[in-house]
């Protein structure tokens, strides 16, 4: 079976020269995806900036049949703040979105926004699992409140590209992360993971939306989310595939919870399932993360620590 090819083309962007692809085109536009860019920087650009000349044609892969709708949401308004998207979610057509901060409800109209904000005072859904000062995290059952998860997972599949769910969410737990402060209670991220999962996945897709983003709260998801398996008595890890920011997490957090064993246990010999009961980590996962700390040497096919 030949396989269908698909046209490069080449661009300028920021004095460096990329492959992009042509998602979409209009008569004075083509919404372009860079091939060695992360998605979320794909963009319309005028047509006239495209030499159509100047192509190469190779054989199209998978990743090429993911996400190819351009972003139609381009800015939302949620809670206090008005934040660009960064990829494709399926909200009907409108470049600018008011999402309620209390049922997450969406609006495109200001004054209907408004006043919906004015009687809306929805109570956070689910039961708090964990409180911490001004910190607090809700289990939500997708089967339950079914119409806040849908809109959750729309929100959140904004910023990110892979592994979200939009309408049959009635499988999964939903967790989110609320910060009590000066503007009232604001969610700040959630992770969703399978009620059970035969592959032992104990986290399905997470995010931290971006006002809120390198303050830690995504280290408290991943680290919340392994304490679940702490209570359940079973080992987990994350679906694939991770996102950039999910992979330096992952990583961040498996680093971090490795060292602190071996620096605990200094004297003692520690195999690897020993390793994977003691933290809840996948062994796959354990093996991956010591291999990044230069902990494994490869004798005869064989990797050591």
């Amino acid at each position: 079976m030949l396989k269908q090819k698909i046209k490069i083309y080449e661009i300028i962007k920021d004095g460096t020269k990329h492959g992009i692809k042509i998602a979409k085109q209009t008569d004075k536009q083509s919404y372009i995806q860079y091939k060695d860019l992360d998605r979320r920087l794909d963009e319309w650009i005028d047509n006239d900036q495209i030499d159509w000349n100047n192509f190469i044609e190779v054989d199209q892969v998978e990743e090429d049949l993911i996400d190819q709708d351009p972003r139609l949401v381009e800015q939302i308004q949620f809670q206090h703040f008005e934040i660009d998207t960064w990829y494709y979610s399926p909200y009907p057509t409108g470049k600018y979105l008011y999402i309620c901060k209390y049922c997450l409800k969406y609006i495109y109209n200001t004054n209907t926004y408004y006043g919906h904000q004015a009687i809306c005072r929805l109570p956070l859904p689910g039961k708090p699992v964990y409180i911490n000062k001004n910190i607090q995290i809700n289990e939500i059952d997708g089967k339950i409140d079914k119409l806040f998860c849908q809109n959750l997972s729309l929100l959140g599949k904004l910023f990110i590209q892979h592994k979200t769910i939009y309408f049959d969410i009635e499988p999964f737990l939903f967790y989110i992360l609320i910060v009590k402060g000066k503007n009232g209670r604001e969610i700040v991220g959630y992770f969703s993971k399978e009620k059970f999962s035969p592959e032992g996945y104990n986290l399905s897709c997470i995010v931290v939306f971006p006002p809120y983003q390198k303050k830690g709260y995504g280290s408290l998801l991943i680290e919340f989310s392994y304490e679940l398996c702490r209570v359940q008595q079973t080992i987990g890890g994350p679906e694939r595939p991770l996102s950039d920011f999910g992979i330096v997490g992952y990583h961040s957090y498996w680093k971090s919870v490795l060292l602190n064993l071996f620096a605990e246990n200094p004297n003692i010999e520690l195999t690897l399932d020993e390793c994977a009961t003691v933290t809840c980590i996948k062994q796959e996962d354990i093996l991956c993360t010591l291999n990044l700390l230069g902990f494994l040497n490869q004798w005869k096919g064989l990797m050591l620590w």
